[in-house]
């Protein structure tokens, strides 16, 4: 990971989404404009690692970082796949324990990060920051509330609902590998392909 200049217009675009859970004003505002740093993914890597105390938190500018982990019997289970404009962070982060999940970040994603002691010094620093945080962390852990959403629907519906939410993941070459995505869907890579190519040629991908 490599420090670079911060855009305004990329934390711009993070207080705007704050701002639409809790607006906490300027004093929020120029908190995290004083902590939070931009950083650039050279290449594909584990943020963090299961088992690990998580110690930063990210929101995505630009890229994908995956929640996953594998089974005793070497299975590989992807809980979340998460883009630009979500915020990324380790299972345990908020309360400081070990993560039940890896968080793999992909080449040339554009993260701002926050560390968990700046958190902890904004709690203190801003009212409500807390509070905030709690309202807007991404939601990794239920895993048998993902899979129980997740087998409620079809195969296709699974798809189309995956490339709606993230429709550039559909160009060649693809950012994400099959395995993953497949993975998150609770679906084989075949049938994964399969059905991809099918809706593709019934005119349902892209999603309009």
């Amino acid at each position: 990971m490599e420090i670079v200049p911060m855009n305004p217009n990329n934390m711009a675009k993070l207080l705007e989404i704050l701002k639409k859970v809790r607006d906490l004003g300027e004093l929020f505002d120029n908190y995290l404009k004083n902590v939070m740093v931009a950083k650039l993914c050279l290449g594909t890597h584990d943020l963090h690692k299961k088992g690990k105390i998580t110690k930063s938190a990210y929101y995505i500018s630009r890229g994908y970082i995956i929640a996953y982990y594998y089974t005793k019997t070497g299975e590989l289970r992807v809980v979340k796949i998460l883009g630009p404009g979500y915020i990324a962070a380790g299972q345990g982060f908020l309360n400081h324990k070990e993560s039940k999940y890896n968080l793999m970040i992909l080449k040339d994603t554009l993260v701002l990060e926050i560390t968990y002691d700046q958190m902890q010094n904004g709690y203190a620093e801003v009212p409500g920051m807390q509070e905030l945080a709690l309202l807007t962390k991404e939601d990794l852990y239920d895993e048998d509330l993902l899979l129980a959403e997740m087998l409620s629907k079809t195969g296709e519906e699974r798809i189309i609902d995956f490339y709606r939410k993230f429709p550039m993941l559909l160009t060649l070459p693809r950012l994400i590998q099959d395995k993953y995505i497949a993975s998150l869907l609770h679906l084989s890579v075949p049938r994964l392909q399969h059905i991809r190519v099918d809706l593709f040629n019934r005119g349902l991908l892209p999603v309009k």
